[in-house]
């Protein structure tokens, strides 16, 4: 990526949309309406968060905006001491999902990090604190300053807040810093592991200095630890699952000052051993996004179709919200308060996964089959991607150029999310209803369970 200035911000921004207020219709249409917004009586603010981290480990730091509401954009560069912190990456935070995000790392080696974050053309950013951008460093064990100043700068990207309409809004800038200590620092990967009921072999990593001892402790009965108990440095424990034979269950191993979470499915009746999607379903029980399909969770229903709010709450769920807050508002008409889907079905609109199943964008559907295209639609956008690139070839000989879904579906198959719906690979059945034991495996797949 090239310099980026306040300039490409305005370009930016212009090539999103805005201003105008982007009013979505049924998944993958839209069409524009103008839009205001208030003038703050109070300045916004970005903020880097001060953080501690170790030498020779990786290390967070956090740059939140504290927003008044009216904030529709932010652009600004990062600075900090080369001789001290290596950069790696900038993701979006918390509060910076379904936004447009670019990060420009070109002089990172020089220690500068030029980052913009938009919202979709026409909104802002809610009120309150948002968390914008999750930046990794690395604090270098060759380095010996400390605490290491972390400051909000101007280059290659000019710090600057706009509105909706793309017009500066007044802002501070509060810098922050990194306390870097010595001591030993311990991290498993991954730190939460997911079986079967069948059980298995697994193994989970211990990352920590060379010169930094640790041990296992193991008080899961149903988990033997079959090698690595204990190390000096970096070292890999290796254990094994027994199989369950009843409802979902979590066992622990501590590791130093860590924990391993290894999370094992319910036994479902109603799912044979011999079937193809039985690791998939299992994945997903013991991450708690499914509980089964009958009152006491022994049986999945595999090949019951999966409706547009029981998507909601899979989706919602594999993103780690496992009980979104009641909204104080039905947002769409045809899901009210009573609906046990209520909460999951509003997160999905908060997050841009869904906009409604009529053209206003007032309908979700909640009781209709999802189709394959538009699971695809729906996971793609959970994973973060609005708006797909266009394919340059036609992947599946049943989903054409023409199809709304086009991006999504490709996106689907190139992320190894699906293969098809043939064994040749060749078609995608777009059309079709998505089946619970389908469902399981794309979004084991999807978000790595």
């Amino acid at each position: 990526m090239g310099r980026i200035s306040i300039a490409c911000l305005a370009l930016f921004l212009a090539a999103a949309g805005i201003p105008g207020h982007l009013v979505r219709g049924s998944d993958g249409r839209s069409d524009s309406s103008d839009s205001t917004v208030s003038t703050p009586t109070v300045d916004s603010t970005v903020r880097v968060n001060d953080a501690t981290m170790q030498r020779g480990q990786n290390g967070t730091v956090t740059i939140d905006l504290l927003a008044l509401g009216t904030e529709g954009a932010v652009g600004f560069s990062v600075a900090f001491d080369p001789a001290q912190l290596a950069f790696v990456s900038a993701v979006r935070g918390s509060g910076a999902g379904g936004t447009s995000f670019i990060v420009n790392s070109q002089r990172s080696s020089l220690g500068e990090i030029g980052i913009l974050v938009a919202t979709s053309p026409g909104t802002t950013f809610p009120a309150g604190t948002q968390e914008l951008v999750v930046m990794t460093f690395t604090a270098l064990s060759s380095g010996t300053a400390n605490p290491i100043a972390v400051n909000l700068g101007d280059s290659p990207v000019a710090r600057q807040i706009i509105d909706a309409s793309a017009q500066p809004l007044p802002a501070n800038w509060l810098n922050g810093s990194v306390t870097i200590g010595s001591g030993c620092v311990y991290t498993i990967s991954p730190p939460v592991r997911n079986f079967s009921a069948n059980g298995g072999a697994g193994s989970a990593n211990v990352i920590t200095g060379a010169n930094c001892s640790w041990f296992v402790t193991n008080a899961t009965p149903w988990l033997l630890v079959t090698g690595g108990s204990s190390g000096m440095g970096p070292g890999t424990l290796t254990f094994q699952v027994n199989p369950n034979a009843g409802i979902v269950r979590t066992g622990s191993v501590f590791i130093a000052d860590q924990t391993l979470s290894v999370r094992q499915g319910a036994n479902f009746f109603d799912v044979s051993q011999d079937s193809v999607f039985y690791e998939f379903i299992g994945k997903l029980s013991a991450a708690g996004i499914t509980i089964g399909c009958n009152p006491d969770g022994t049986l999945y229903c595999p090949t019951q179709a999966v409706t547009r709010e029981q998507m909601g709450a899979f989706i919602i769920r594999a993103l780690g919200e496992f009980n979104p807050p009641s909204p104080p508002l039905q947002r769409f008409s045809d899901v009210p308060s009573s609906n046990v889907f209520y909460p999951f079905i509003n997160e999905m609109a908060l997050r841009a996964i869904t906009v409604g199943c009529d053209p206003q964008g007032t309908m979700y559907c909640p009781g209709q089959v999802v189709t394959r295209e538009q699971m695809a639609a729906f996971m793609i956008r959970a994973l973060g991607e609005f708006n797909p690139p266009f394919p340059a070839q036609q992947r599946f000989g049943d989903v054409f150029s023409g199809s709304v879904f086009y991006g999504f579906i490709d996106q689907m198959a190139i992320r190894g999310i699906t293969v098809g719906c043939n064994p040749a690979g060749t078609l995608y059945c777009p059309s079709d209803g998505v089946t619970r034991e389908q469902m399981a495996a794309f979004i084991v797949r999807a978000f790595g369970l």
